[in-house]
This record gives structure tokens, C-alpha cells and sequence, in this order.
């Protein structure tokens, strides 16, 4: 890419995305989403951005005997024409430092990042469990 070109749009298709409701007082809320890579090559997510918390951080749910233990992750690879699901009681985007409560009709602006292409905004809605 040459200096200052514009970073190509990934080519992911983002479906069935929302976020987490929370409660007063809960710092972080879970966000769930589908990727699928429609390129010839390997995507990586490296986490995201959004106004409504400090940060967007891939996760990783592990269930070690009978207790479920969650760390972040640096990235989270989508092989070419694969899908990725985050979702309930797996794998997971997480907003740290939520800002204030998100309620349910509501919706949040996160901007996804992925490694050598530009930044993909997607606006998800609130959602109970």
C-alpha cells in the first residue's frame, strides 16, 4: 500500500451482532456477533472502539472444571471463507469500562479493527439475555 492510500474495507460480513443489557454499577457488557470472511485470506480481528466504554477486547470463555474462567485475547483470526461465532457461554467481544448502563432498545456504535484494513463501524443493538 502506497503512503497515505486509504486501507481497503475488510471484506467480512457482520450478522446477528448485539450487545449485552447491564445493570447499574456492572463495568463491562458482552458483545456477540457473527464474521464471516468472504476474502482469500486469513482476517484479524485486533478488538475495537466505541464511545459507550474505555475499550472493545476479544475474549475467551474456558470452562475448567465446572468453573468458567474468561482472559483477553490480543486477536482473534478468521480463516478465509470461515465463519466466527461469538456468542452466550463462548467466545466473546467484551466493552470494558462501560460508561453508564445500557438498556435494552438501545443501541451502541462500536468500530471494529482488523488488521491492514480499515476501521468497520457497525451499530448493535441492546439487548436482554
Amino acid at each position: 500500500m502506497l503512503a497515505g492510500a486509504a486501507a481497503p474495507a475488510a471484506p467480512v460480513l457482520v450478522s446477528g451482532a448485539f450487545v449485552q443489557a447491564t445493570a447499574p454499577g456492572v463495568p463491562d457488557a458482552s458483545v456477540y456477533l457473527t464474521l464471516r470472511n468472504k476474502g482469500a485470506r486469513a482476517l484479524v480481528l485486533t478488538g475495537g472502539s466505541t464511545a459507550a466504554a474505555r475499550s472493545v477486547v476479544p475474549m475467551q470463555q474456558m470452562n475448567m472444571s465446572g468453573m468458567t474462567m474468561m482472559h483477553d485475547m490480543t486477536s482473534v483470526t478468521v480463516p478465509a471463507g470461515a465463519t466466527v461465532v461469538f456468542r452466550p457461554g463462548g467466545d466473546h467481544l467484551m466493552l470494558k469500562g462501560v460508561r453508564a448502563p445500557l438498556k435494552a432498545g438501545a443501541s451502541v456504535n462500536v468500530t471494529l479493527h482488523f488488521k491492514g484494513y480499515a476501521p468497520l463501524k457497525v451499530t448493535l443493538p441492546v439487548k436482554r439475555l
